[in-house]
C-alpha cells in the first residue's frame, strides 16, 4: 500500500508532463492571439488551431482537477490507514512484550520444578530409586505383582514407595476406581 507522499509523488509525475504541455499551449494561445494575420484563410486556420489549442487546455484543465480530487479523497482514507495500522503495530508490539514476559516467567518456572526434581532426585533410596527407573522403563505403567516378583518387596513396601516418589513430585498415579 502506497503511503500519502508515495500517492502524492507519483500524481504529481504523472502531471508533470500534462502540465508542461498546458504551459506550451498557453503560449501558443498567446501568440495566436497577439498575431496579425494577412489572408483571410490563415486567420480562419489559425483560429480553428487556436480553438483547438483552447479545447485541449480546457480538457487538460478539467483532468487535472479530477487528479486533484481523487487526492483530496484518497488522502484522508490513506491517513485512516496508516493510523490503524500504527495502532495494530502497536498493539502486535505489547503483545510481543507480554509473551516474553510469560515465556521467561515459564523459563523460571521450569528451572525451579528442575531444581526442585533434581533435589528429589538426589534424596532418593536406593529401593526408591530402583522402582523409579523401572516405572520410567516400564512408561508409566507398572504390574504391582510382577514388580512384588523382580523386588521381593510387598504391596504395602511398594505403595509406601510410590506414595514417598509421589509426594517428591517425581511420579502421579491414576488410581482406579
Amino acid at each position: 500500500m502506497e503511503t500519502i507522499e508515495e500517492e502524492m509523488k507519483r500524481l504529481k509525475e504523472e502531471n508533470r508532463p500534462l502540465e508542461i504541455e498546458n504551459e506550451n499551449l498557453r503560449k501558443e494561445v498567446r501568440k495566436l492571439e497577439d498575431a496579425s494575420f494577412s489572408s483571410p484563410e490563415t486567420v480562419v486556420k489559425l483560429e480553428a488551431k487556436l480553438k483547438a489549442a483552447k479545447e485541449m487546455y480546457r480538457n487538460l484543465k478539467d483532468m487535472v482537477e479530477e487528479q486533484k480530487y481523487e487526492i483530496e479523497t484518497a488522502q484522508p482514507k490513506l491517513r485512516a490507514a496508516l493510523e490503524k495500522c500504527g495502532k495494530e503495530k502497536d498493539s502486535l508490539g505489547k503483545e510481543v512484550e507480554r509473551l516474553y514476559q510469560e515465556i521467561e516467567t515459564l523459563k523460571e518456572t521450569l528451572q525451579q520444578v528442575q531444581l526442585q526434581r533434581q533435589k528429589a532426585f538426589d534424596s532418593l533410596t536406593s529401593e526408591e530409586e530402583y522402582i523409579y527407573y523401572y516405572i520410567v522403563k516400564q512408561k508409566g505403567t507398572v504390574n504391582i505383582g510382577q514388580l512384588m516378583k523382580i523386588t521381593g518387596y510387598t504391596a504395602d513396601d511398594i505403595f509406601k514407595i510410590f506414595n514417598d516418589l509421589e509426594s517428591k513430585g517425581l511420579i502421579g498415579r491414576n488410581r482406579r476406581r
